[in-house]
């Protein structure tokens, strides 16, 4: 056995709370969820080799949806980031503990993520607390297949702006697609890539 994962549900069907073991038996992160009229709240956590923590997060959506908070806390439970957002995905406030530095790497988005729409935020792992921010618009076809993106760099600039065009079958699936780059010398959208595929049904 490589791992184990235990989710414990509700009398709602709802998880409230999941564990991940290693193939030794190691518990390598857990998180819960707690739900309140206010809102839901949900914790995170994950273990280093020596079983201690080395990511602690934690996420409150508000009961009607229209805020977003998440806090990270470092191996001694202090405070060290905070991001609160609107509905929209837009930044509301945050602050960092200047000279921070995650343990781990992340790669979960920061923000938020519904249909037509993502918004996802990172801190620079140097400790500098600076965000950069990538924005997704789909036309409802599920977000694995975005319509645009921008990015916006660390000091708050769009740098990079891409649009994706798609054919699509009766069913739905792109046959073929078209990648396009804005260029920053001529503010022309620019061809950059094609991509073309069939699709046999049975």
């Amino acid at each position: 056995m490589q791992n184990r994962e235990v989710t414990s549900f509700d009398e709602k069907g709802r998880p409230v709370a999941s564990h991940s073991y290693g193939g030794n038996g190691r518990l390598i992160s857990e998180a819960s969820t707690l739900f309140g009229s206010d809102g839901d709240s949900t914790t995170s956590k994950i273990y280093d080799e020596s079983g201690h923590v080395a990511s602690n997060e934690r996420t409150h959506m508000s009961a009607d949806s229209t805020r977003v908070d998440r806090w990270a806390y470092d191996s001694k439970g202090d405070l060290v980031w905070h991001l609160a957002l609107n509905s929209e995905g837009e930044l509301l406030s945050y602050s960092y503990d200047f000279g921070y530095k995650p343990k781990l790497s992340s790669s979960d988005s920061l923000g938020i993520c519904r249909p037509r729409l993502c918004v996802d935020y990172k801190f620079d792992e140097d400790g500098s607390g600076r965000i950069e921010k990538l924005v997704q618009h789909t036309s409802g076809e599920g977000n694995l297949e975005p319509d645009s993106e921008e990015h916006y760099n660390f000091d708050g600039i769009l740098d990079e702006k891409v649009e994706i065009k798609y054919a699509r079958d009766v069913n739905g699936n792109w046959t073929s697609r078209s990648v396009f780059v804005c260029d920053a010398t001529s503010n022309q959208m620019i061809e950059i890539e094609y991509d073309a595929r069939t699709i046999e049904y049975y």
